[in-house]
């Protein structure tokens, strides 16, 4: 027992370690329970609950609990739940909570919540819940929400919420919502909304808003509005509104608006306007309405 009146240390006879159980570390203040928990320089006022848990320089305040569980350099006020949540270098007031969240270099007040969410380099003031969200490299103030959302490379303020939205290379300032919107390669300012909204290769400053609306190959700047619109090859300035409008092949400068108009193979600087209008190879530079 410790002659120190502050500190309770109970060590059991079956096994052979420091810190079994107990108030100990060079602070009175610290608590660790498990194996091998808070073993070096523990913080004041911090806690460690697990087999490695705050192992080693488990700064003021933190809290770890799993095992391995802000395993070294957890920063001051951080929180670390989970088996190996939070294991290397948890920035401050961090939080990681799940089996392998914020596993590494997570940024001063990130929050990764979810199994292998936050996995590696989350930055400050990032958001991921969700099964694999933020994984790898999500950047400042980023968001994601859902399994795999914005799981590789998300850039700085971007917003990736459903399932696999924003998955791949999302860009700064860019906005997915729904399942797999967006979910390879959506580059920067650009917004698609809905289920499979642009979800391949959507360019710089583009708008996707409607189920597999510009989801394959979409120019910069277009815009296509309704379900499948601008769905297959969208060109650059193009518009489309209204379902299915400028579905395949829309060509460059083009503008599609109603339900089917410039549906297959519009031409370029072509304008369709009204439902059925321009819906088979309209020819190049002409107005249908």
């Amino acid at each position: 027992m410790s002659t120190n009146p502050n500190q309770l240390y109970i060590k059991f006879p079956y096994v052979k370690s420091k810190n079994i159980w107990g108030i100990n570390g060079p602070n009175a203040n610290g608590i660790s329970i498990g194996q091998d928990a808070g073993y070096t320089n523990q913080g004041n006022a911090s806690i460690a609950i697990g087999i490695n848990a705050g192992y080693d320089n488990q700064q003021d305040r933190s809290i770890a609990i799993g095992e391995s569980a802000g395993y070294t350099n957890q920063s001051k006020y951080a929180v670390a739940i989970g088996v190996n949540a939070g294991f290397y270098q948890q920035g401050d007031r961090g939080i990681a909570i799940g089996d392998s969240a914020g596993y590494t270099l997570q940024g001063n007040s990130a929050i990764a919540i979810g199994q292998l969410s936050g996995y590696e380099s989350q930055q400050a003031y990032a958001v991921a819940i969700g099964y694999q969200a933020g994984n790898m490299s999500q950047n400042d103030s980023a968001i994601s929400i859902g399994r795999s959302a914005g799981q590789t490379n998300q850039g700085t303020s971007s917003i990736a919420i459903g399932n696999s939205a924003g998955q791949g290379t999302q860009g700064f300032n860019s906005i997915a919502i729904g399942n797999s919107a967006g979910q390879s390669t959506q580059n920067s300012g650009s917004v698609a909304i809905c289920y499979n909204a642009r979800q391949t290769n959507q360019g710089t400053n583009v708008i996707a808003f409607g189920v597999q609306a510009g989801k394959n190959t979409q120019g910069q700047p277009a815009a296509a509005i309704g379900n499948l619109s601008g769905n297959t090859n969208q060109a650059q300035n193009d518009i489309a509104v209204g379902s299915q409008a400028g579905e395949f092949n829309q060509g460059t400068n083009s503008v599609a608006i109603g339900g089917l108009s410039g549906n297959t193979g519009q031409g370029i600087q072509a304008v369709a306007i009204g439902i059925n209008t321009g819906n088979s190879n309209q020819a190049g530079h002409i107005l249908k309405i």
